[in-house]
């Protein structure tokens, strides 16, 4: 059996097995020769740690594992200066709760200073949780990033245990010794199972895109199959891959027959003066390129890609009113829309969007001609994993891992169910699945079947049907207290779709997630 890596994106941990309990993050700075003025702040999944004019250490507050054997971690560091001047970082010691040293790596390297980039700790963190923010690429490349490998071999890690690492990070700041340290909760969990259901993340950055430093296309393969993923899609920027796409695509060919995972290539290509930014999914694999970045118009790109390897290469639109906003629903031709892109719950206005386009193109889907998808990806640079905050269940009942064309096909049709954490929702209507149509007359019945399973550690507290309308709800359901939920209705009077909503939180209450289960389509 082969020794397995945990990519953590995670930046500062050490360890206590502490099931069930509840675990306040901690943070001191402490300056060795003399007294300190520590900073601290919190912005979104960061933490940072500062002194005034000084060192500054980013990190995680905290990550959730989904594996049920975890060997190793591999911590991310981010360490720069916040003053005139730079420093010398000597070493990054990972302890445990009871101060046994699991992970070190001297690193006797200068940090430089990121003021003119991020002038204050508050700013640094927020600029390191904004992939698309322009000076983001500027940030990593000022500062120093680095990763430390943690041994987990002897903690016996399993579902449900939380863990608590610590790390400390030694710097030499003029004629000062400066120590910093953090803390960060971990969580061992365990992903959903149900036959046909593969998860997996279609939004994925790796070195590969000039905004990138670290995470290889093999290393996020990795993470992806040593944490339950059935599948992910490497979508680097097309001005990071060029023509090198035959090397792009064979790197990714590489890491599927290590992993024994899909890992499928794909590009995100950006609209003529960034208005916009798009996916190709299912591209030529034998093509030299893709289409090239801020070339085309919303609807020429989009042509681009759907010609790209016609008839079976489609767009995604990323993103749509987060990040880079999409800028021309005039637009025609797009196979899917992200519904959430490092989001837990997708706003109101892209629902809006979707139901309206799922009515626009109604009688299309009737058809058998197809309809826009909703997804859900991580968009993950540094700082996330794959499939955090943006994940997407698909079901491909005759999965292999060695064929692509089955996911690639499941999320085209619509067979997908859009999750904002990894939680498991997903519908049928007379055993029909989701992204189908059913012929139905005046006395059809309609039997919904509505299946709800959490991550380990959280529940589900509300499943609601919409009718044609995110604003119709034909049922709700509050607390489901069984996996399967069931209920019938009369056929609608004319052509209808269906949407089921589920929303999960961990068991007490907190971190709100949603899933999107994509429509049913009803032919009157």
């Amino acid at each position: 059996m082969r020794q397995r890596t945990i990519k953590v994106l995670a930046i500062i941990l050490t360890t206590i097995i502490l099931p069930g309990i509840s675990v306040a993050y901690t943070s001191t700075t402490t300056k060795i020769d003399g007294n300190s003025i520590p900073t601290n702040a919190e912005v979104g999944v960061l933490t940072g740690k500062a002194f005034s004019d000084g060192p500054v250490l980013i990190t995680r507050k905290d990550i959730t594992l989904y594996d049920d054997n975890p060997t190793k971690i591999e911590l991310p560091v981010f360490a720069a200066t916040l003053g005139t001047k730079g420093a010398k970082m000597s070493s990054i010691t990972v302890l445990d709760a009871f101060g046994k040293e699991r992970g070190r790596l001297d690193t006797n390297v200068e940090v430089k200073s990121i003021a003119s980039i991020a002038p204050s700790l508050d700013a640094a963190i927020r600029l390191a949780d904004a992939p698309k923010d322009n000076r983001y690429e500027k940030l990593f490349e000022t500062g120093y990033y680095t990763e430390v490998t943690v041994d987990l071999t002897e903690l016996s890690l399993k579902p449900g245990d939380s863990q608590l690492f610590t790390i400390k990070a030694v710097f030499d700041y003029g004629e000062e010794k400066l120590e910093m340290s953090a803390s960060t909760l971990v969580t061992i969990a365990s992903l959903p199972s149900r036959p046909g259901w593969y998860g997996g993340d279609g939004h994925i950055h790796t070195s590969w895109s000039p905004d990138m430093i670290e995470e290889t296309i093999a290393e996020r393969a990795t993470y992806a199959a040593n944490n339950g993923f059935g599948w992910i899609i490497i979508t680097d920027h097309e001005d990071g891959i060029e023509n090198e796409w035959p090397n792009y695509v064979a790197q990714c060919d590489t890491a599927q027959s290590n992993e024994g995972i899909i890992v499928a290539p794909g590009a995100e290509i950006a609209v003529l003066n960034d208005k916009g930014h798009t996916l190709g999914y299912w591209l030529s694999m034998i093509a030299n390129n893709v289409p090239s970045n801020q070339q085309y118009s919303q609807q020429d790109l989009i042509d681009e890609i759907n010609n790209h390897n016609s008839p079976y290469s489609y767009t995604v639109i990323a993103h749509p009113y987060h990040s880079k906003v999409w800028g021309d629903w005039t637009a025609t031709g797009f196979r899917a829309i992200e519904l959430m892109s490092n989001q837990t719950r997708a706003s109101s206005q892209t629902i809006s969007k979707w139901f309206s386009l799922l009515n626009n193109g109604l009688a299309s889907a009737i058809n058998g001609q197809g309809f826009v998808v909703g997804i859900a990806n991580s968009d993950c640079h540094f700082f996330m994993a794959p499939g955090e905050d943006g994940f997407t269940w698909a079901y491909v009942p005759s999965y292999s891992s060695s064929n692509r064309s089955y996911v690639w096909t499941a999320i085209k049709q619509g067979r997908v169910s859009a999750c904002g954490n990894k939680d498991l929702g997903v519908f049928s209507i007379n055993n029909v699945a989701q992204g189908s149509v059913i012929n139905a007359t005046s006395s059809t019945t309609l039997n919904f079947k509505l299946i709800q399973q959490p991550v380990t550690g959280r529940k589900c507290t509300r499943i609601t049907v919409y009718e044609n309308s995110e604003t119709k709800a034909i049922k709700t359901i509050t607390n489901p207290t069984t996996t399967e939920t069931t209920f019938s209705i009369p056929a609608p009077s004319s052509d209808s779709f269906y949407v089921t909503k589920f929303e999960f939180t961990n068991v007490d209450g907190s971190n709100l997630a949603e899933v999107w289960a994509n429509p049913i389509f009803v032919n009157r």
